[in-house]
């Protein structure tokens, strides 16, 4: 037998995740056929990329395209839906089982659904490969941001072109529609809204046949076909909005396509292909409607003649296993673990349970670790009082927690990654990263308002098993890095990232509210020989740890100080005469409004402010930060662009380098049974880092 014969062999693959893949994964999970989503390259699909959504059922004051696929995902989950990261790069549809390769790495499926949609177009001309990413974008919405009062041009003329161009007129200064005719193909309201706009100028009958600079755009060299006169204009970014390419290169000569690309049905109003067994939906075969919804209904078609398929052949699954965090009654049975769990919509001891639950599997692009330590983190907290900040991000029942350490202990087909053998000591970053921004297909990975959260938006760490992205996996050496301190690594990145910038040599440094990450950072200046430390809180309890700290340090250059409304000023003419004029960097880290304006005040001319918390109120004016950052000319940073595998690195070299931060561990406990105790230590200030080993310290909990 071959040795492929022996891998798992999945009822269903399903290749895209954008409208049509996902419905298909939700009518096939509900169908108990366990699918295995594909994501893609362009994970979400073309919608992703789309801002407000004003068409799509059920939403009447519309939806944006990242929310409404992150909502469709995220129901696909519930129902046992499981994702894989990366693209299908070959097929082999000769025989079945299909074997579909996920970044070279093959796997068996029974039925195959086809939801791979269309890529953006591209013109093809000199610079514009070279500066993709660097100033050339086939998405406004993902890189509009960052060209604000810059001037930009868009080339196409259709109702996507119009889109991109209004979009970016909230950023740019000027945008130009360049296209090659003298009239737009776009609907009649696209192109009112667009003659509408004032920002927005059309040049026709015009190409651009080159795009110029070194390393990011400058110019482009255009064309005019009426005059046949060039010209240079300079430029800062280019968008290219000419239509799509169907995603089916991988079956040429596997199944029929018609002259453009696109998948041929055997029939209308079907999915079926001439290949039995495979079917397809959405954009993929579609080039009429190209709509969400009818995208959907595709993916609803797929997926229904895939299990009656399944069906007719003998090999539809009786049950399957469930994916999520539901009831199992197994009470430590084979194939369960035991997970902490947020089960509905009340806070506390309520909302909040110990449960049995299944074992989660890893597919392709995953690793599963046995969890030797996790720590409650703020984010947490949250969950348990169920805020309303983090309702919109968690669907019930969901494991949460993500900060932890373990062993890796079982890995699907993951290219690259041959360091992730069984029994390796590991973590592993929280944040998956969106994969479709500038950044990210830079191959910056970093945080942004598409970054889903490992205990938010898919099950987390508080449990004795945990599945993550094997791109995500970081392999540790246990002598730098114990479990009790390998438990919160993600909050103590957070804290490194507040100053990854900075040389805090001799530096003066305000850290505004010592809760966990204040700690760290506070760990963090002391190790790096900052000159002068002062940590602000208005929390006795708090002012109470920072002292022990200061104390087990010997932390001389650290002063502690009470703050409030009653001694705020006192306090900050005192750090205002000891550091002649303010401090080098502020790291604000509670989100009050009245510690962001305090950090503002404390800061130097030319100095810098980190922020970690959101502002709870409107308290913070644009107008106070407007004259701050432009008259003190302060440097602003923020968690949300915090850039993830560089701050790793930085994070493992202190570590290494001898920065102490295992005295911020306040409390320790063998099991999760003591997780609402935990818990509510942590909530009442009494715990500053709390860990808890779902294995027990030796790991070896109920035999595992």
């Amino acid at each position: 037998m071959p040795p492929e014969d022996r891998r798992p062999l999945e009822n269903v693959v399903i290749l895209g995740s954008g409208c049509a893949g996902l419905t298909a994964a939700i009518y096939a999970a509900r169908a108990n056929l366990e699918p295995l989503v594909v994501m893609g390259v362009e994970m979400g699909g073309q919608l992703s990329l789309t801002t407000d959504v004003e068409n799509y059922p059920g939403f009447p004051e519309g939806v944006q395209g990242p929310e409404l696929i992150d909502l469709m995902r995220r129901q696909a989950e519930r129902f046992g839906a499981r994702f894989a990261y990366g693209d299908a790069t070959a097929a082999d549809l000769s025989e079945r089982p299909f074997i579909i390769e996920i970044e070279g790495e093959p796997v068996r499926t029974k039925a195959l659904i086809v939801c791979s949609g269309a890529s953006a177009r591209m013109l093809g001309i000199p610079g514009e490969k070279r500066l993709l990413g660097h100033g050339v974008s086939t998405c406004a919405t993902c890189d509009g941001a960052f060209f604000r009062d810059q001037e930009v041009i868009v080339v196409g003329g259709g109702d996507s072109a119009m889109e991109e161009a209004i979009f970016l007129t909230r950023f740019a200064s000027r945008v130009y529609v360049v296209h090659r005719r003298e009239a737009l193909r776009a609907s009649k309201i696209m192109q009112d809204r667009a003659f509408a706009n004032e920002k927005i100028e059309f040049l026709w009958n015009t190409h651009v046949v080159e795009v110029l600079g070194d390393p990011e755009v400058e110019a482009v060299r255009l064309w005019n076909s009426e005059s046949d006169e060039k010209r240079e204009i300079p430029i800062d970014g280019v968008f290219i909005a000419i239509g799509h390419v169907p995603n089916t290169e991988i079956f040429e000569r596997q199944l029929p396509l018609d002259a453009q690309g696109y998948l041929v049905l055997k029939e209308a109003g079907r999915s079926l292909t001439e290949v039995d067994g495979v079917f397809a939906g959405g954009d993929v075969h579609d080039h009429f409607y190209r709509q969400a919804v009818t995208a959907a209904a595709a993916g609803c078609r797929a997926a229904m003649d895939c299990e009656k398929y399944l069906e007719r052949v003998g090999e539809a699954p009786e049950t399957s296993a469930a994916h999520s965090a539901t009831p199992s009654g197994g009470g430590g049975l084979a194939g369960t673990m035991r997970a902490v769990v947020k089960v509905g919509d009340e806070g506390g001891r309520e909302g909040t349970e110990l449960r049995d639950v299944p074992i989660p599997e890893p597919g392709p692009g995953e690793a599963r670790l046995k969890v030797l330590a996790c720590a409650i983190c703020g984010s947490d907290r949250h969950i348990w009082h169920w805020d309303e900040s983090v309702q919109d991000l968690v669907d019930p029942p969901r494991v949460y927690g993500h900060e932890f350490c373990g062993e890796i202990d079982a890995v699907g087909a993951s290219p690259g990654r041959d360091d992730l053998a069984p029994g390796a000591y590991a973590s592993a970053e929280m944040h998956v990263t969106c994969g479709t921004c500038r950044q990210c297909r830079a191959g910056q990975g970093h945080v942004c308002a598409r970054t889903e959260i490992i205990g938010f938006h898919r099950d987390g760490t508080f449990a004795e098993y945990v599945v993550v992205p094997t791109r995500n996996v970081v392999i540790l050496d246990r002598q730098v890095v114990p479990p009790k301190v390998g438990a919160f690594l993600d909050a103590l990145g957070n804290a490194v990232h507040t100053v990854q910038d900075h040389d805090l040599t001799g530096a003066s440094v305000a850290i505004l509210g010592y809760g966990p990450i204040g700690a760290m950072a506070a760990a963090i200046a002391e190790h790096e020989r900052a000159s002068r430390i002062y940590v602000l809180d208005v929390s006795e309890a708090a002012i109470e740890q920072a002292e022990r700290w200061k104390a087990e340090r010997s932390a001389h250059q650290v002063t502690v100080l009470k703050t409030g409304r009653d001694v705020a000023g006192e306090v900050e003419t005192r750090i205002l005469d000891e550091t002649v004029g303010g401090v080098d960097l502020v790291l604000e880290m509670s989100g009050a409004a009245a510690a962001i304006n305090q950090g503002l005040r404390l800061a130097r001319m030319g100095g810098s402010m980190s922020l970690l918390g959101l502002p709870t109120d409107e308290a913070v004016t644009i107008e106070r930060f407007a004259h701050d950052l432009v008259f003190k000319g302060l440097t602003l940073n923020a968690i949300i662009g915090r850039r993830i595998f560089s701050t790793w690195e930085r994070m493992l070299a202190l570590l290494a380098s001898g920065l102490d931060v295992t005295s911020l561990v306040t409390h320790e406990h063998e099991s999760l049974e003591a997780f609402p105790e935990a818990m509510e230590a942590f909530d009442s200030h009494e715990a500053l880092k709390t860990v808890l080993y779902p294995n027990g310290q030796n790991g070896q909990r109920n035999g595992r």
